[in-house]
């Protein structure tokens, strides 16, 4: 790394930004994370999916032993060449739940925010991206409640980071089978409708990226490999728009 501040990047969310996708569908090609750095126990290491650090359950945010494929290093790899500088990637996301389980008294919310005074100390928060959701589609009334907790969450890290112009970037919530659906009780009957209100999110240098055409795993709900790659790149284009003009080279 260069003796400058190490400009990094907070990942929160569920299982999709966890990332699901399978390491063997890999390409060589995408291994090669030259000048991409990871957060893992309190020091930025060389990054490799999967960037979920199953050994390491201080944080509850780290303990999620299913991690794979995500879109962090395909958002890291685009933003190194726009920035021209290396990229550090802060993942704080777990499997299940949806963003209740992100309010500012819970346990994961309270564990990224230890991660991320710890990370401010060797690094320059650039921005945040969130996928988080799919939890949160079980009823009309959930999913109406998903927009004022995303502000609550914006509008806590900012403030916690004195950054009040902080860019987030967040991906609507994607597609899931009609297999899947019937295996759980309610059946994810409200996610257009969660889709819709994710749609009308209207909040200062926030920005929304698709995830519905992606491709998922024959599990019906988490992204591919393939899906997830292209998501990184997503967030990354959306980032690039909000990022201050001096910063983009």
């Amino acid at each position: 790394m260069t003796d400058s501040p190490l400009r990094f990047f907070l990942l929160i969310g569920q299982s999709n930004m966890s990332g699901r996708g399978e390491l063997a569908d890999l390409e060589p090609e995408g291994t090669d994370n030259q000048e991409i750095f990871q957060f893992r126990s309190g020091r930025w290491i060389e990054a490799q999916d999967p960037l979920q650090d199953p050994n390491d359950p201080v944080y509850a945010v780290k303990a999620d032993s299913n991690g794979g494929v995500g879109p962090g290093l395909s958002f890291a790899k685009s933003m190194r060449e726009v920035l021209e500088t290396p990229i550090g990637l802060l993942l704080c996301a777990k499997g299940g739940g949806g963003i209740r389980t992100w309010a500012r008294e819970g346990e994961l919310h309270k564990a990224m925010l230890d991660r991320l005074s710890l990370a401010i100390n060797q690094g320059q928060l650039m921005g945040v991206l969130v996928h988080v959701g799919e939890g949160d589609s079980d009823s009309e009334e959930s999913a109406e409640d998903w927009s004022p907790r995303f502000k609550c969450l914006v509008e806590g890290i900012r403030r916690d980071t004195d950054c009040p112009n902080l860019p987030f970037v967040f991906s609507q919530v994607g597609s899931i089978s009609p297999q899947r659906r019937l295996r759980r009780e309610h059946g994810y009957r409200a996610l257009e409708h969660l889709r819709r209100v994710q749609q009308s999110v209207n909040l200062e240098n926030v920005a929304m990226v698709p995830s519905a055409d992606l491709p998922f795993k024959s599990d019906g709900l988490h992204l591919s490999t393939t899906g997830q790659i292209t998501l990184g790149h997503r967030f990354a284009m959306a980032m690039q728009e909000l990022l201050p003009d001096r910063i983009i080279r």
